[in-house]
């Protein structure tokens, strides 16, 4: 690498990486997920790692956006958007990078390194959520492994092959329920998860343009109404947490500046441009708006599994034998989660008409989450409610992992997720470079999603 994508790649990737890893680090629980996550997700994605595969649409476009990084030696702005701006930040193409730097010797192509840049971010993010809902626990209370080992399970049964799929609207889920988790803990004052909660909230700006309406507020909320719960001035602990939130802040927020003073028009005046243009089209009803949230909770809780009831169950056995942190922490979690449902609806009721389920699928963290939530900590519970022994407490909570990893086990062993893939692309262009040698240097320049060709 140059010097100048070396820095800028080490900035984006490299600085949130051994951040992450030195958060689940503290736990052993969030390594286990983490490898336990890596292992289902590789082996659930395994034509995707070991097949030839030609990228079209979408891919394609945003392959050819990353060879910035190599052309320019940096890149300033996140994937396209078809309202004619990119997404706010580069986290996700510097990320696929480096993966593919690391990675390039020992897989096929290209295609092939971004699925495991996926893997393992994705990974990661499980492995992180699964640290937070082992903290929310009371120290000292038998079987805790059993609650993040159920959360990881849930995860990886509820979401399949969503969590391995490298198109940005799934990718965004699992950072975004990681945020979600980290509020509890920022409404009760604990700060030092306030720089975690900074990082994954600017891991899903850089992905999308709407995620700053829909973590900023709650960071705010939440910074707020922690400092309002134990009224007091800041200590030096609490000082030093906000220091690193502010530079990890400044580390997200360096392209985006770089772009509005290098570029004209910047990245950001498009992105004006565009909301002022949606401004003045037709919204969506309330009625219609609330139709499009519906749409996310019966997706994922309704069908194919009443995963609903199994989450209403468990924070009814939460709610009457839980502990008393338990309890404090499910109720903050249902809080959180009524409060961004609310502002979603309200949001969506200010957007152009149609609305796409592609634009709201980051939301779907919240029903997961509150259900694996639930189901993770009312697994907990359950052992010592059925059984006074040690002995039966400890053969239900095995009982009751083997069942969820045994569903994990059947899916993944006769889930066959074919990558899609156009051999056609690469015969086209190869017939483009031979027939156009002549003229000198063949190129493919493009412009969001639509490809064209130039000679030059």
């Amino acid at each position: 690498m140059s010097s100048e994508r070396g820095f800028l790649a080490i900035f984006e990737c490299h600085f949130s990486g051994l951040f992450l890893f030195s958060l689940i680090r503290k736990s052993g629980y969030g390594v286990l997920a983490f490898l336990v996550s890596l292992t289902f997700l590789c082996f659930l994605a395994r034509d995707h790692l070991n097949q030839k595969v030609y990228p079209f649409g979408d891919l394609a476009a945003d392959m050819l956006l990353a060879d910035l990084i190599e052309s320019s030696g940096h890149m300033l702005t996140g994937h396209y958007s078809r309202f004619e701006f990119n997404h706010p930040g580069p986290f996700f193409f510097y990320a696929n990078y480096v993966v593919d730097a690391g990675f390039s010797p020992l897989l096929i192509g290209r295609y092939n390194t971004w699925v495991l840049s996926v893997l393992l971010l994705n990974s990661l993010f499980i492995g992180i959520s699964a640290f937070l809902v082992t903290r929310v626990q009371v120290q000292g209370i038998r079987h805790q492994w059993i609650a993040p080992l159920i959360f990881t399970f849930f995860i990886l049964l509820i979401l399949k092959d969503k969590a391995i799929t490298w198109w940005m609207p799934w990718r965004l889920v699992l950072p975004y329920l990681a945020f979600l988790l980290t509020l509890p803990y920022i409404i009760q004052r604990r700060f030092e998860y306030l720089p975690l909660a900074v990082l994954l909230a600017c891991i899903v700006i850089h992905g999308y343009v709407l995620l700053p309406f829909f973590t900023l507020p709650l960071l705010f909320v939440g910074i707020l109404t922690g400092l309002l719960y134990r009224p007091h001035w800041p200590n030096q602990k609490e000082w030093t947490c906000f220091f690193i939130s502010a530079l990890v802040a400044i580390a997200f927020i360096l392209p985006i500046l770089i772009d509005v003073f290098v570029n004209e028009p910047s990245n950001l005046d498009k992105i004006l441009k565009a909301s002022r243009m949606i401004g003045r089209a037709k919204h969506p009803s309330w009625s219609e708006s609330f139709e499009f949230m519906k749409h996310f909770w019966k997706r994922f809780l309704v069908w194919p599994w009443p995963y609903w009831f199994l989450g209403i169950l468990a924070g009814t056995i939460i709610l009457l034998k839980g502990d008393r942190g338990t309890k404090r922490d499910f109720l903050l979690m249902i809080g959180v989660c009524l409060f961004v449902t609310g502002f979603f609806v309200w949001f969506f009721t200010n957007v152009r008409k149609p609305l796409e389920h592609f634009t709201g699928y980051y939301y779907s963290a919240v029903p997961i989450v509150l259900c694996a939530f639930a189901i993770a900590n009312g697994a907990r519970i359950t052992p010592p409610m059925c059984f006074k022994s040690l002995v039966g407490q400890r053969i239900t909570a095995v009982l009751i992992s083997a069942c969820v990893f045994i569903g994990i086990l059947h899916y993944s062993a006769y889930a066959r997720l074919v990558p899609s893939t156009n051999p056609d692309i690469h015969k086209i262009s190869k017939a483009i470079i031979h027939h156009t040698s002549r003229f000198g240097e063949a190129r493919i320049d493009y412009h969001y999603s639509a490809l064209f060709y130039r000679r030059s």
